[in-house]
């Protein structure tokens, strides 16, 4: 008996596994992943409809936290360019016990992958205003888009209201509508990770940890601010709806930096791409909601 199963037809793909897929897979998981990946890709998101993508496991992680974007996007389709994202992008984490897998595997099916085709109407779990956290609205370059520090600097730098002064160790959701030129076209699956970290980190008061250095890294990227401007931002707390923590830390022989935002809470993002800008650059509006459920790992 094999590990996983994959079905699919011209509107949806479902794969159920043993195991989850890690990055970088291997072995049998590699193998599932390229067949999950190659099935996917074969998905046609005609008359502007958007891929929807979730993650059934009634498995909390512990020790080793998964950012809902490795688990669907980064360890499944890659930061390869995909046409099936152009539209959008919509993707959840549900905690509970997977469907039943239509054929019985080696062990229990504990990990399920759903991909399929929607419009790109809002779900009602993004329109609830009482669950509003933040809203968010800034521009910024197509180029801004290839660092989670670009992002971050636009956002904080942007306009951001908080509904809630403090959402620690509970879990959110966001959605996020992209006004672009029409051309090129945007992949989300590839911005995807940049973009949702980003705008966490915008929204992180940065503990003070290496302040000096990594404001100073910082400074080195292109179109971003100077070292005192970029250690201002990082220390500011007036939007700190995820609260003080270690933001970022230097990475790779302190040759830059990595960020680290609390974004493990996230269990549900929607990215909608709106073509059509006649101006450079693109418009960015995140809603920030409290998704209703509470978790501490």
């Amino acid at each position: 008996m094999r590990p996983y199963y994959i079905g699919a037809d011209d509107s949806s793909v479902t794969g159920w596994s043993t195991e989850r897929i890690p990055f970088p897979p291997t072995g049998w998981l590699l193998v599932f992943q390229k067949q999950l990946k190659a099935s996917i890709s074969e998905l046609s998101p005609v008359g502007g409809k958007i891929l929807r993508a979730s993650y059934r496991s009634a498995q909390t992680p512990t020790k080793e936290h998964a950012d809902l974007e490795n688990l669907l996007i980064y360890n499944v389709l890659g930061d390869t360019s995909n046409a099936v994202t152009a539209n959008g992008l919509l993707f959840e984490r549900l905690y509970e016990t997977p469907r039943d897998c239509p054929v019985q595997l080696s062990s229990p099916a504990l990990h399920q992958y759903e991909y399929g085709l929607q419009d790109g109407r809002p779900l009602p779990i993004e329109e609830h205003e009482e669950r509003r956290l933040a809203t968010l609205s800034f521009k910024l370059s197509a180029s801004a888009l290839g660092s989670c520090a670009g992002v971050w600097y636009a956002a904080k730098t942007g306009d951001v209201t908080l509904e809630r002064t403090s959402h620690e160790d509970k879990r959110w959701g966001i959605s996020i509508t992209m006004d672009v030129p029409s051309s090129p076209a945007i992949t989300c699956s590839k911005i995807v990770k940049h973009l949702v970290d980003g705008i966490a980190s915008a929204l992180h008061c940065h503990d003070g940890f290496d302040i000096d250095h990594l404001s100073e890294q910082l400074s080195k990227n292109p179109g971003l601010c100077d070292a005192m401007s970029a250690k201002s931002l990082l220390m500011d707390c007036s939007h700190a709806l995820f609260g003080t923590w270690k933001l970022l830390y230097g990475y790779r022989e302190s040759s830059g930096v990595k960020w680290n935002p609390k974004d493990e809470y996230c269990t549900y993002c929607a990215i909608r791409c709106r073509y059509g800008l006649i101006e450079k650059g693109l418009k960015i509006t995140a809603l920030v909601f409290d998704t209703g459920q509470h978790w501490i790992p």
